[in-house]
């Protein structure tokens, strides 16, 4: 596979012949199991960011994408903690758990907290620390619901760029392998 490799501030992956300057490089930290990791961020729409190895691919593939006449729109790629765990916490809301907000933001970073009642996000959403968007392996994409021409290029053509569709029932989202 291939890999980044930053040298002072610019990112160089040359054979797709890319040269990102800081401004489209960061690092941060990351989630994965329940556990921070350092990943390095490279910006792959305006403000959407995906850990360095699976940008690389996703910018190979989204540029395949345009020589076919596709445009892949990226809705969301890395999430913070923060982002992660206001989003989680809409979710049980839209399920209908009857918590304040202010109070369920509070609860759902306690160790081994889970809604009461048996209560599911809606849609369905990964705990804040457990969501492969928090490390920068998942992106989601504008996909009309299965109906756009970006949803057809992908269904075909993802696996060639190390990205599978894993979350039943979510078009637009795709993990990186």
């Amino acid at each position: 596979r291939q890999k980044a490799l930053l040298l002072g501030g610019t990112l160089v992956v040359a054979s797709v012949g890319l040269f990102l300057t800081s401004r489209f490089v960061r690092p941060s930290t990351g989630w994965a199991k329940g556990s921070p990791r350092p990943v390095l961020l490279v910006r792959v729409a305006p403000d959407q960011f995906l850990h360095a190895p699976v940008a690389y691919d996703f910018i190979r593939m989204k540029r395949a994408a345009a020589a076919a006449g596709v445009n892949i729109v990226v809705n969301s790629g890395f999430r913070s903690m923060s982002s992660q765990i206001r989003l989680y916490v809409e979710h049980l809301i839209a399920g209908g758990l009857k918590i304040p907000k202010t109070e369920l933001l509070r609860m759902v970073v306690q160790p081994g907290w889970a809604p009461p009642g048996g209560i599911k996000p809606t849609p369905p959403t990964a705990r804040p620390g457990f969501s492969d968007h928090q490390h920068g392996a998942a992106v989601d994409v504008e996909s009309a619901g299965g109906t756009n021409a970006a949803y057809g290029w992908l269904t075909t053509n993802a696996a060639k760029y190390n990205f599978v569709r894993d979350v039943v029932g979510e078009t637009w989202h795709l993990t990186h392998y």
